[in-house]
């Protein structure tokens, strides 16, 4: 990784990369593990937000997410990695058929 990334959180779970642009500003990716704590992850991550007035973009949906609390956690439930944490076997299956 570059000596720059700013990490915080762990591999597998909730996790926020910051990458230092050249502009003074920088890049943000968050990770949200459906899995586990992602209720009080979003909380946190809309205060993150709404502290540096920045907005959040999903890759999934290629739309922006709304920056309340209640935009994330309505984003979340809707992503594949929240299919997933609930039914593993069934989401599995359901990339198998292609869906």
């Amino acid at each position: 990784m570059c000596e720059d990334i700013a990490v915080f959180g762990a591999e597998t779970g909730n996790r926020i990369d910051i990458v230092p642009g050249e502009d003074a500003g920088a890049e943000i990716s968050a990770r949200i593990d459906a899995r586990a704590e992602s209720l009080q992850f979003c909380r946190l991550l809309h205060e993150l937000v709404s502290g540096i007035d920045c907005r959040l973009f999903s890759p999934e949906f290629g739309s922006e997410v709304g920056a309340e609390a209640e935009d994330l956690l309505e984003a979340l439930m809707r992503s594949r990695a929240w299919r997933y944490a609930l039914s593993p076997a069934d989401t599995l299956r359901r990339l198998a058929d292609g869906h």
